[in-house]
């Protein structure tokens, strides 16, 4: 996969990020190296190699799943910015075409 201009143009879009040429160009440098480094793992011959899980030999201890009340909803909104019918108000991220 090569990483071009227009590419970099749509990451920077959904990002909502404005960039600098020289940062875009710096930009598509970095991801084309990382996406030769993953090409070339994909190199390697994996077969009759079993999926590693864990990198540790000791089974990870898990506290049990219980459900708690921490906070109260009204101490929530009370930090709340803006706030209305007892929901956050957050500003609007998604834009239509």
């Amino acid at each position: 996969m090569a990483i071009d201009d227009k590419t970099i143009k749509k990451l920077e879009e959904l990002a909502m990020l404005k960039l600098t040429k020289e940062e875009s160009t710096e930009l598509k440098n970095d991801l084309s190296q990382m996406i030769g480094m993953i090409d070339k793992i994909s190199e390697l011959d994996t077969e009759g190699v079993l999926p590693l899980q864990n990198v540790h030999s000791h089974k990870q201890e898990l506290r049990s799943d219980e459900i708690k009340q921490i906070i109260t909803k009204e101490a929530a909104l009370d930090n709340a910015k803006a706030k209305e019918k007892g929901y956050f108000i957050v500003p609007k991220v998604i834009k239509k075409k």
